[in-house]
């Protein structure tokens, strides 16, 4: 379980809840970025001023992922995924990046990569690999593992028909913060398929989650935009 540098609650998996910071490699939370960083203009961690231009973030990632930072690696990879800030798509440059990331235990670039076996981006379709790489992501280590895996993976096991399974992932996503997941636990239940303990306990995992994240400042941040929406 991740925390914010700042103020010590837990990180939220929304990406609008939280900002990685290019000048330190941090990942600050939406409402130390709105109560802290935005009114001094500095860095809360480093006390550096963040990088303003495109030009800039470039070359802060870089030099952060040239001493193997896996956040920054994987960052650099997402922008070849995507054709970010400048970047060109391109599959083959994200796929070599995002497992150089994996390599250092950043869970999201095993998802990432496991999402590109689905997809066919920069590799063969291929479910096991799919599977394999989910698993690596949703399981590396307690501290840095990706909610977003255990529910992709949930969903391949549904697709498998191993309801048994998928639905232990389900609650397991719910339990990291995964509000997609509690929805489908709740159809499940609904067509039959779960029972109300376990829609139960899913639900209780999901707002214990809420309970953890929550906090006065990231919520005044969040009633100023969306790009500070945290749950």
């Amino acid at each position: 379980m991740k925390v914010c540098p700042i103020c010590n609650l837990r990180l939220p998996i929304l990406v609008t809840g939280y900002r990685y910071m290019a000048c330190c490699g941090k990942m600050i939370c939406s409402g130390c970025i709105n109560e802290v960083v935005n009114k001094d203009m500095k860095c809360a961690c480093c006390k550096a001023l963040p990088p303003m231009s495109r030009e800039e973030v470039v070359e802060k990632l870089k030099k952060l992922a040239e001493a193997n930072d896996a956040d920054a690696i994987f960052q650099l990879g997402m922008c070849y995924d995507r054709g970010d800030i400048g970047f060109p798509q391109d599959n083959t440059k994200a796929l070599e990046l995002l497992r150089k990331a994996a390599k250092l235990e950043c869970a999201k670039a095993y998802t990432y990569i496991g999402i590109a076996y689905r997809d066919g981006k920069g590799v063969e379709v291929d479910e096991e690999k799919e599977a394999f790489h989910y698993i690596c992501g949703g399981y590396i280590n307690h501290e840095d593992s990706d909610v977003n895996a255990l529910y992709n993976l949930a969903k391949v096991n549904l697709d498998l028909g191993d309801l048994d399974r998928a639905v232990f992932l389900y609650m397991s996503a719910s339990k990291g913060g995964k509000n997609e997941a509690l929805d489908v636990i709740r159809e499940l239940y609904s067509g039959g398929y779960a029972t109300k303990g376990q829609y139960m306990l899913a639900l209780k995992f999901y707002q214990e989650y809420l309970d953890e994240i929550k906090s006065d400042q990231r919520d005044k941040a969040a009633a100023l935009s969306d790009v500070f929406r945290y749950y």
